[in-house]
C-alpha cells in the first residue's frame, strides 16, 4: 500500500512539473536524487549477497534509467534557460 501510494505520489509530481517546469523543477531534482538513491542501495543490498539479480535488473538498473534520462532532461533545459 505505501509503495503504490508513493508512485502516485510520485506520479503526480512528475505531471506537475510537465505542467509548469519552471516552478516545479525542485520536485523533479528530487525525484532524480531519489532514483539514483534506489539504484544505490539496490547495488548494494545486491553486492551484499542480500538481493538477487533479477531484482537489481528490475528495480536499481529501472531506477538508475530513469535517474540517467531525469539527468538528461534536466541538464538540457538547464542550457535552454535564458540567462
Amino acid at each position: 500500500m505505501f509503495v503504490g501510494g508513493t508512485a502516485v505520489l510520485f506520479g503526480a509530481a512528475y505531471i506537475a512539473v510537465l505542467r509548469d517546469y519552471r516552478r516545479n523543477r525542485p520536485l523533479l531534482v528530487c525525484g532524480t536524487v531519489l532514483k539514483y538513491w534506489a539504484f544505490a542501495i539496490s547495488l548494494f543490498g545486491f553486492l551484499a549477497s542480500n538481493l538477487s539479480l533479477q531484482v537489481l535488473l528490475l528495480f536499481g538498473i529501472g531506477n538508475l534509467i530513469f535517474a540517467v534520462l531525469f539527468t538528461h532532461y534536466l541538464l538540457r533545459r538547464l542550457d535552454r534557460s535564458p540567462a
